[in-house]
């Protein structure tokens, strides 16, 4: 009963449907390999690409081993603001409202130097 009514209140908050999202891609380990224009581009710790974009008005991750899984709807744009050790993406909605939300993942090219310095 709890999370039937937890769905219905995020369904209501595309703010919180975000953060919900973005912890999610924190617990799977992804690094960003790199961002372009309203897409990011993410591997695992097993070396598997996937990409962060927005498809139909859906903020979704897809990749060639697990297919498409949709993260939100009413999505029109994606834009990944870098920050000092994080990102900070800022979602367009279909209402015209702006979202963020804080993305921990690390870069693939500053872990890659760290491991290199060891």
């Amino acid at each position: 009963m709890v999370a039937q009514q937890l769905q219905h209140s995020s369904q209501k908050n595309p703010q919180i449907n975000l953060q919900v999202a973005l912890n999610q891609l924190n617990l799977q380990h992804y690094q960003i390999e790199r961002v372009n224009q309203g897409e990011i581009l993410v591997k695992n710790s097993t070396g598997e690409s996937a990409s962060l974009k927005v498809m139909k008005h859906r903020l979704v991750v897809v990749s060639p081993q697990a297919g498409q899984v949709i993260l939100m709807h009413d999505v029109d744009a994606v834009t990944c603001l870098a920050q000092s050790g994080y990102q900070i993406l800022r979602l367009k909605l279909n209402n015209g409202r702006i979202i963020e939300g804080s993305l921990f993942l690390p870069n693939q090219s500053i872990k890659d130097n760290y491991h290199h310095d060891k």
